[in-house]
């Protein structure tokens, strides 16, 4: 058959500092390490599960190139979003809105060229799916 069962979290890639990013779907090289090749080796779309603690920020986050869906499964998560400065797609303008996932299953889903930032406001879990960037 073609399918695959597992567990997100223990199939997560690692960050070159040896910590696991979440991502486990997608077209990411530590994927494809050691020649697999399955269904989680997706060219179409990357899925990450993450178990952020509580008070962990992110910081600004680059421009989006494209699609981008998060969803809480667990907790309280506080995402926030700013257009570029006009002219300048590398500056954020300043002016952030922020969106509060409070209730299992809340989404946001964003496109291209909004910057982002996140922090758990107690610890959360978050299912992100966005499309290979291509």
């Amino acid at each position: 058959m073609n399918l695959e069962f597992g567990n997100a979290w223990n199939k997560s890639t690692l960050s070159s500092e040896g910590v696991k990013t979440g991502w486990f779907v997608g077209s990411f090289d530590e994927i494809r390490a050691g020649g697999y090749n399955g269904l989680r080796a997706s060219d179409d779309v990357e899925v990450k599960w993450y178990e952020h603690p509580k008070g962990q920020e992110s910081g600004v986050r680059p421009i989006s190139k494209g699609l981008s869906l998060s969803i809480l499964v667990d907790g309280l998560f506080g995402i926030w979003f700013c257009e570029p400065e006009p002219g300048d797609d590398a500056k954020p303008t300043g002016d952030w809105k922020q969106f509060i996932l409070k209730d299992r299953g809340d989404y946001l889903i964003w496109g291209p060229g909004l910057f982002h930032k996140w922090q758990a406001i107690e610890p959360s879990i978050i299912l992100s799916v966005r499309p290979t960037p291509g």
